[in-house]
């Protein structure tokens, strides 16, 4: 599950710009962190975002027999 988080944040963050320091890197990839988290949505989450997801209390489940 990893992966694809990984690969998004190189190809749309870290790939189309030009970092030159650290300090830099640290504040896109915090500020691309914080839009994927509250911003944008997710297929996973029923096109929720994750904080959507998060705050929402979990369906409940059938037991089964």
């Amino acid at each position: 599950m990893i992966e694809r988080p990984c690969r998004s944040l190189k190809y749309q963050c870290i790939c189309l710009r030009a970092l030159q320091i650290g300090s830099e890197a640290r504040n896109r990839i915090g500020t691309w962190i914080t839009y994927c988290n509250e911003s944008r949505p997710h297929f996973l989450h029923g096109l929720r975002t994750p904080a959507q997801a998060h705050d929402t209390p979990p369906r409940a489940l059938k037991l089964a027999a």
